[in-house]
């Protein structure tokens, strides 16, 4: 059974809460904290989206055939072919 509330009504082992998202006043028995740490009315209570828990997977940039660059821009031309292959 849900209980009403007035301005001179008092519950017995509850007490009154303002609400950090509007300001409204409820009982502290239909409060939620939020995951940013507002206290709000459960009608107002928004779970976290999952967007903002992603994690970050690092990716292996590992080069699998390194090579010394060369000065010579002819042993690369020799080795490819001509210019207007590439």
């Amino acid at each position: 059974m849900k209980q009403r509330i007035g301005k001179n009504r008092y519950v017995a082992g509850d007490y009154l809460v303002k609400s950090d998202r509007s300001g409204r006043v409820f009982l502290r028995s239909q409060m939620r904290k939020t995951w940013d740490g507002l206290l709000v009315h459960h009608s107002e209570w928004e779970p976290k989206h999952p967007q903002q828990e992603l994690r970050v997977i690092q990716e292996q940039n590992i080069v699998d055939e390194t090579r010394v660059e060369s000065d010579n821009d002819a042993d690369l031309l020799q080795k490819v072919g001509s210019v207007d292959e590439l």
